[in-house]
Formats: C-alpha cells, sequence, structure tokens
C-alpha cells in the first residue's frame, strides 16, 4: 500500500515515498500521479489558477450553485458526460460512420465545445473546496482538458471548412488528452475524494455486505483520508454560505468531525504509540491538536452561525483543523504504513467504523483527550463496555 492508502497486495508495506510494488493499478502510472501529487514546482500554478478562481467563483451563492448545493450532489461529474461522451461519439462517427454522418459528427464536436463552458466553471468551484495535493492534480486534470479542447476546437474549424481527415486526426488528438484529464479526473473523485461530500446528505454510513464496502474498506489509512476530503469540502460549503444555509451545512460537519476525531483517538494513535519514540511524539502532538479544536467547536456550537463572532473563530477553527490533517497526512499515516502490514490496517478499519458508529456527535469541551472520555459523556455511557468489545473484536 502506498502513501495515499493504495493496497498492493498480501504483506505489501511501503514507506512514505517508496514506488509501490505490487497491485492493480500498472506501476509506472501510479508513479506519475504521486511525481503529480508530489512536485512543488506546480504551487505557482495552483497559485495562479488560485486567483483566477477567486474572480469566477466570486460570492458564496455563485459557489454554493456551482458546486450543487441546490441539486444534492456535485454538479461537476454530472457535467463532464456531455462533452466527453459527445466528443467519443463525434470520433466514433469519424471512424465507423461513412461520409453521410459528418454533419452529425460536426454537430456533436460544437455541442461537446460549448458544455466545456459549464463544466469547466463547475470543476473550477470544486478545485477551490480541495486540498493542496489534490491542487496539483487539479491544474494538470485542467492542463489536459484545455488541451483537449484546443484539440476539438480546432477540428471543428477543419469540419466546417471540409478538411476531414485533419479535423478526425484532430479529434483523435484531442480524445487522447481528454483520457488523460479524465484518468485524473478519476483519480481526483475516487482516491482523492474530491467533491464527493455534499452537506445535504451528511456522512453517509456504508453498507454491510455490499462491493463498495469491500474496495472502500481495504485499509485504515484510504478510510481516513477520504474523510480528511469530507472535512476539507464541508469546511467550504459552510465557509461559502450564509443564514439557515450555513447551519444546515455546519451540523453534518460537527457530526464527522466528532466521529472521524474520536475514531482516531480510540484506534490510530495507539498503534502510532506501539510504533515507538516516534509514533508517541506525533500522537501526542495531534491528541493536543484535537483537544484545542474540540474546545474551540464546543464555543462554535453556542454562537450564532450567522454572527460576527462565529464568523472569527470559525476561520480559525478551519486553520487549526486543516493544519492538524496535513500534519497527520504528512507525518502520522505514513508512520503508520510502516510500521503496521496490510493485515492490521484492514483490521483498523473495522475498528474505525465500529468507533465512527460509537462516536459522540457532539465533542464535550470538558472531556478529556482519552476515547474513554469522550465515549462516558453524552448517551453512550450505558454502551461503553459493548463498545471495548466491539473494538477488541474487530481487532484480533
Amino acid at each position: 500500500m502506498d502513501r495515499h492508502g493504495r493496497v498492493l497486495g498480501a504483506g505489501a508495506v511501503t514507506a512514505d515515498w517508496q514506488d509501490p510494488v505490487e497491485g492493480r493499478t500498472p506501476t509506472w502510472l501510479m508513479r506519475q500521479v504521486d511525481a503529480v501529487e508530489q512536485s512543488p514546482l506546480l504551487d505557482r500554478p495552483v497559485a495562479l489558477l488560485s486567483r483566477l478562481s477567486d474572480v469566477v467563483v466570486r460570492t458564496p451563492r455563485v459557489e454554493g450553485a456551482l458546486r450543487g448545493d441546490w441539486f444534492g450532489h456535485a454538479l461537476h461529474p454530472l457535467l463532464t458526460d456531455f462533452p466527453l461522451g459527445s466528443w467519443t461519439s463525434a470520433s466514433l462517427l469519424d471512424l465507423f460512420g461513412g461520409p453521410r454522418s459528418r454533419p452529425a459528427a460536426t454537430g456533436l464536436v460544437g455541442f461537446g465545445l460549448v458544455m466545456t463552458v459549464p463544466t469547466a466553471v463547475t470543476g473550477m468551484a470544486e478545485w477551490k473546496a480541495a486540498g493542496p495535493v489534490s491542487r496539483r492534480v487539479g491544474v494538470v486534470h485542467a492542463v489536459a482538458n484545455s488541451t483537449a479542447t484546443l484539440f476539438y476546437a480546432m477540428s471543428f474549424v477543419a469540419r466546417l471548412r471540409g478538411r476531414h481527415r485533419p479535423a478526425v486526426g484532430l479529434g483523435l488528438a484531442g480524445g487522447l488528452a481528454a483520457t488523460v484529464g479524465g484518468y485524473l479526473g478519476g483519480h481526483l473523485s475516487i482516491v482523492r475524494k474530491v467533491g464527493t461530500a455534499d452537506p445535504a446528505h451528511g456522512p453517509v454510513p456504508l453498507e454491510e455486505g455490499s462491493d463498495i464496502m469491500s474496495e472502500t474498506q481495504q485499509d485504515a489509512v484510504q478510510f481516513l483520508l477520504a474523510q480528511h476530503e469530507q472535512v476539507r469540502s464541508l469546511f467550504e460549503a459552510v465557509g461559502s454560505s450564509t443564514g439557515e444555509a450555513r447551519r444546515e451545512a455546519f451540523e453534518p460537519l460537527v457530526r464527522l468531525l466528532a466521529v472521524h476525531e474520536t475514531a482516531e483517538e480510540m484506534v490510530v494513535y495507539p498503534a502510532l504509540r506501539a510504533a515507538g519514540e516516534e509514533g508517541k511524539r506525533i500522537a501526542g502532538a495531534r491528541l493536543t491538536e484535537e483537544d484545542e479544536a474540540k474546545k474551540m467547536l464546543s464555543d462554535l456550537e453556542k454562537l450564532d452561525p450567522g454572527s460576527e463572532d462565529f464568523e472569527r473563530l470559525f476561520t480559525q477553527f478551519r486553520t487549526a483543523v486543516e493544519a492538524h490533517a496535513e500534519s497527520e497526512e504528512r507525518e502520522a499515516f505514513p508512520l503508520l504504513q510502516r510500521t503496521t502490514d496490510e493485515e492490521q490496517l484492514r483490521r483498523m478499519t473495522s475498528a474505525l467504523t465500529v468507533a465512527e458508529g460509537v462516536a459522540p456527535t457532539h465533542p464535550h469541551k470538558l472531556a478529556p483527550e482519552s476515547a474513554v472520555g469522550n465515549m462516558v459523556v453524552g448517551p453512550f455511557v450505558a454502551i461503553v463496555d459493548r463498545v471495548r468489545d466491539a473494538i477488541k473484536a474487530a481487532t484480533s
């Protein structure tokens, strides 16, 4: 398994920067994606695109509309089907439809070009809510798709001028660029979990016995990385909304943070401490951060989401939590991968799922950092022993 939580095969363990040695994805392809995620050279393009996104996505209302708050799901993945489907259909007509299909192919290419505008704008809104690593991938994703759009625009002009053969070649080149962009888009959506957490639904439990569960719950790090991206998305939703919409967006954020941090305290940090002095140091630092965050979150729950005090404290809280998540991704998760084999990680995931199901919905301001302290406050005191037994069974 690599540092993103991808399973590499039985018994395979990798260090933070080690190349994967086994798995379903070709090694060379994983290396390319890893290189994109790790490249500091992309930080300048990220900054430039960030300034552009601030101009295009100007207000919280616009951002919420582009991200699909009114729709219940992210709009961008849905809209990508229009240009990609149109262009793919056009290429198929070019290759197999004969001369009579050329007008239809031209129309499909033109329609795809028109649909790139809403697709790109909604993608930019999703990109704004992503973490720093996902933003690097997003920049390359955008470049690949822009290249595809350029090739198809040239193909469209060639078609209008009656130059069919060059038009077909340009279309195929555009299709190749779109394939690269599509692969990176899939990586952002499936691996990095960008745009998959919508506050209208909140944290969605995995279904017992489903194929989705067996794939998603392969290991603890993948599970936790997915929750980190959900947290970032929910932070963006709260920050970009106002009034009652902000309150509705804040509630699933509170719940997700409460269950996520409690699950880590119950399962992840004990494993880190068992890794030695480095693990004890990392676990101690992260628990201190969580303790401060819990106190801020408890204070936030008492404030009106529309007040200036809420706005001020929420900004501090978001900064603290995102820094905490980045520290975990940089230090805690790689150490966990280096010191824990795949089977242990899978058992930890089962324990994390158990903890997620019984963790308190709201953190208690005076609760100690320990998992037991979290468990004994609120309505869960009567099932503490049962939870301990369940976690012990999940990790045995």
